[in-house]
């Protein structure tokens, strides 16, 4: 576990936490609903990649200790403090300004640490969870609210898969079975990839769903580990690519999501505390800002096929890019 301290006095600022993987949700900029928690109560994740201070830590507000709200830095947003660059909290002892709080619609709550401003004590750490309590642990999130909307979440992960595949397509086309996977990313493959050739074939897979035919010519979509960010991996040389493991379950549990008797019907008395979601009233579609940042960071987006993939998003959608 680690506990995190103020670089200014070491007051001791977080309740002990235990890392995970970065959420592919993280930055994400969606809507104007109050998106909920980012991270679960104690954990934290480190954010590599944010061109205004990497290495930031995110933590859940809940895991904060000993500081109080800077005013003049809580830039209105239209609910509530947002994340705009500006430290608004600082610590109760020194007055070191050290993190920022998130708590405005369309962004996930949250409280990320200032690298510069806090000390890592560190501390042994519970080792991960292995791949097979994968499901219990992570028994995943509809795709559909109850109001008919997609899940935001489903967006950043389709997102992040989105710009692997294209990495791992070669500029060659992927063949989408029929399914689930259908509706979430056809229509985005076959608009950026060739129509017509050798095409690559894409399949599920991960744990207790083997891979039944593998090689080069198949693309196995795959679960990243919650906790250390590592793909599952099948035992030959099969391309993979990553899928949030909360959407990964989701998509490949039993079809048992509603409680029925074990013969007849329930009765129409009997009401489901969690009844399925309806239909969603718009057609899916993925987050292109975390699609495009996603592409931006893979070695291929080099190779021009790929880039003018990027670039054409780019032209088509300007404003996707608003994340630090």
């Amino acid at each position: 576990m680690t506990l995190f301290t103020c670089t200014g006095c070491d007051a001791v600022l977080t309740a002990p936490l235990s890392r995970v993987a970065l959420p592919v949700h993280a930055r994400q900029r969606w809507g104007h609903e109050l998106l909920g928690l980012l991270m679960e109560p104690g954990t934290y994740a480190v954010d590599p990649h944010t061109s205004r201070s990497p290495g930031e830590i995110v933590i859940t507000p809940g895991d904060l200790r000993g500081t109080v709200m800077i005013p003049a830095n809580c830039e209105a947003g239209c609910c509530g403090p947002g994340d705009f660059g500006h430290l608004n909290t600082a610590c109760a002892r020194c007055g070191n300004q050290v993190a920022t709080r998130v708590d405005d619609c369309g962004q996930w709550q949250c409280t990320w640490l200032h690298p510069s401003a806090v000390r890592a004590v560190m501390g042994p750490e519970p080792a991960p969870a292995p791949w097979h309590r994968l499901r219990e642990l992570h028994p995943g999130i509809p795709a559909v609210d109850l109001d008919g909307v997609h899940h935001p979440m489903w967006a950043a992960a389709i997102g992040e898969s989105l710009a692997h595949l294209l990495a791992a397509s070669h500029g060659t086309p992927i063949t989408v079975p029929p399914g689930p996977l259908t509706g979430l990313l056809r229509r985005t493959l076959d608009t950026l990839l060739p129509r017509r050739g050798p095409a690559k074939t894409l399949v599920l897979a991960g744990p207790d769903l083997p891979l039944r035919h593998g090689g080069p010519e198949v693309i196995a979509l795959v679960p990243r580990h919650p906790q250390t960010g590592l793909l599952w991996h099948p035992h030959d040389d099969t391309p993979v690519a990553p899928l949030a493991a909360d959407v990964w379950t989701y998509l490949t549990r039993p079809d048992d999501r509603l409680p029925t008797p074990a013969s007849g019907t329930l009765h129409r008395s009997i009401h489901l505390d969690h009844p399925s979601p309806p239909p969603a009233r718009l057609g899916f579609e993925p987050d292109y800002a975390i699609l495009l940042r996603t592409l931006a960071r893979l070695p291929q987006v080099s190779e021009p096929w790929l880039r003018a993939a990027y670039d054409r998003l780019l032209r088509e959608r300007p404003y996707t890019l608003h994340a630090p």
